[in-house]
């Protein structure tokens, strides 16, 4: 299904795009602050999804230690009951997805294995439903929690690389490329192909 309505996202602050990807022609460029780029979605798909699929590849020039990647949440201040339908990021070092029902930081998907770091280009996948989570990097399963995947759809676009305000955790500083949302849970297999695929020799 498509998941956003007409592929069409927008830019602002500095977000930018940069001639050095990984796939394709162009990544997307953030430097931090205020840098985001929104989608507007589909919202007939996005209400009725029970399983999710986010897949992308980043290259951080730095983390902070709360790092937004991806998330349809409000856009206010990110709290114990704002992670919204789902928030991906990265916290202290690895990967973490919020959602409005576990949102308490250390006790939603926390990992201990799926660590992200800033030497290089780095594929990361998490699936999702309402039974769990699991992460992936570069083709290979990290992480397993039992937690609930998925919060409570809600009528906000898609805010990609960072929040949409200064009090909300910190924004993604480097590049972005090939973000991709499916409606279903991508199993190991498909997640090795979808990697191997697009991986350098």
């Amino acid at each position: 299904s498509d998941l956003v309505t007409g592929n069409i996202a927008v830019a602002s602050a500095n977000a930018a795009f940069s001639s050095s990807p990984y796939v394709g022609t162009f990544a997307g460029l953030f430097g931090g602050g205020k840098d985001y780029v929104t989608a507007t979605v589909n919202p007939r798909v996005y209400n009725a999804m029970s399983e999710i699929t986010i897949a992308m590849w980043i290259k951080p020039t730095s983390l902070d230690n709360e790092t937004v990647l991806i998330k349809k949440s409000t856009a206010q201040t990110i709290t114990v009951s704002d992670c919204g339908q789902f928030t991906l990021m990265i916290k202290n070092g690895n990967l973490i997805l919020l959602n409005d029902a576990n949102c308490t930081f250390g006790i939603g998907g926390m990992t201990q294995n799926s660590t992200i770091t800033t030497r290089g280009w780095q594929h990361i996948v998490v699936t999702a439903s309402k039974a769990g989570i699991t992460y992936y990097i570069n083709g290979v399963q990290t992480d397993q929690t039992g937690v609930i995947g998925l919060g409570t759809p809600n009528g906000e676009p898609l805010t990609i690389g960072g929040p949409q305000l200064w009090s909300d955790p910190g924004s993604y500083n480097g590049l972005m490329d090939d973000v991709a949302i499916w409606n279903k849970m991508l199993n190991g297999r498909e997640v090795q192909r979808l990697y191997g695929a697009q991986v350098h020799p």
